[in-house]
């Protein structure tokens, strides 16, 4: 018997935007949602590895904080077990994206 292992893409090209545009997002819930970019977030930092705490590592966030832009997709994230009420603001609804759940441009800003 053969064993076939599936390859995983990793070099995914990134979308370019900038703050205001709304996004496409796949989100760790499941569903595809539209969110407002409000900050673009790009950060690195050291952290010493479990092992030991003898080597310290580097790590990379690249993301933005958004918030919703439509009520249906706050629906489909309390479907999805998301703990919302459903009676929220959109605009108070921030959260952090990070960039490789961006899946397009939906509208840019002038």
């Amino acid at each position: 018997m053969t064993k076939r292992i599936k390859k995983i893409k990793t070099n995914k090209k990134t979308v370019e935007y900038s703050v205001g545009d709304i996004l496409e997002v796949e989100t760790f819930a499941g569903p595809k949602i539209h969110k407002k970019v409000l900050r673009k977030i790009h950060t690195t930092s050291k952290w010493s590895a479990l092992s030991g705490g003898r080597k310290k590592d580097t790590v990379e966030v690249k993301g933005f904080e958004g918030c919703f832009v439509r009520r249906k997709d706050l629906y489909s994230l309390k479907k999805s077990c998301v703990p919302y009420t459903g009676k929220e603001k959109l605009n108070k609804t921030e959260s952090f994206t990070y960039d490789w759940q961006v899946i397009r441009i939906v509208k840019k800003t002038k």
